[in-house]
């Protein structure tokens, strides 16, 4: 029963996972040992569960099976850092306040000088509700047009992007 449990559970975080894909490029699975692999989605051909496993097929026709039993974390986003790949490499914070919120938001990437950068914001459909240019490095986002709900903010800065969720209320 449990694992019939957990296998709906799985489901139901990548169907969620997958309404978000536009801001994510990674499947991150975390197993109970503490191993987590990361695989990019352009090498995934294909993601089934059978028999108690995640089988993931990749596009160099490999697979890899994981026991449902053991895994901790399955998502599209990356739990160590919560933060992109591209930005992690530099030491960098995103920082987005106040969240929730229900009109200004502030956005800030510590040294990273984020003036001209693109911000994207993604409703929960992956949908681009709203796109800005930072004039600043502590930019101002005025969000007040939104609709209550939970939503994606994307940066955008040359070839480097970070993601981070948030609450209007």
């Amino acid at each position: 029963m449990w694992c019939k449990r957990f296998t709906i559970s799985a489901l139901l975080m990548l169907g969620i996972g997958v309404l978000t894909i536009q801001a994510q490029n990674s499947l991150f699975v975390k197993e109970k040992n503490g191993t987590q692999t990361n695989t990019t989605l352009n090498e995934i051909r294909k993601l089934s569960f059978h028999s108690g496993n995640l089988v993931v097929t990749k596009t160099n026709s490999t697979t890899q099976s994981i026991p449902l039993s053991g895994v901790r974390i399955l998502s599209f986003k990356n739990y160590s850092t919560n933060i992109s790949s591209e930005f992690s490499k530099e030491n960098t914070i995103l920082s987005l306040y106040p969240n929730p919120s229900s009109d200004i938001l502030t956005i800030s990437l510590g040294e990273v000088d984020l003036t001209g950068s693109q911000v994207e914001i993604l409703n929960i459909r992956g949908q681009l509700v709203q796109n800005t240019i930072l004039q600043n490095n502590n930019g101002k986002i005025d969000i007040s047009g939104l609709i209550t709900g939970m939503y994606v903010l994307r940066i955008k800065s040359i070839n480097k992007f970070s993601t981070i969720k948030f609450i209007k209320n």
